[in-house]
């Protein structure tokens, strides 16, 4: 087996069909971009045909909150405050 094809299905792309790198020996590497929706794919090699399995796109971590905490030198003689 000396080729592989990744190919992959979204709702609104549609079918995408990318080589894969051969990596040695029957082996093979190809990159998924997941989005915002979630991506299903399969791997041709040859004569064969994995299932299809799907990678569930999830959304981006973002920051909700900040809070500092200041803790002052003692000759200062102010009291430690917080700040959301």
């Amino acid at each position: 087996m000396n080729k592989a094809t990744l190919e992959t299905f979204t709702p609104s792309g549609g079918r995408e069909v990318v080589p894969m790198k051969p990596l040695g020996h029957d082996r093979f590497s190809a990159t998924i971009q997941v989005g915002r929706e979630n991506v299903l794919y399969r791997v041709r090699a040859g004569d064969g045909l994995t299932k299809k399995y799907q990678l569930e796109a999830v959304a981006r971590p973002a920051v909700v909150e900040f809070q500092k905490s200041f803790t002052y030198p003692a000759y200062s003689r102010l009291e430690p405050k917080s700040v959301v």
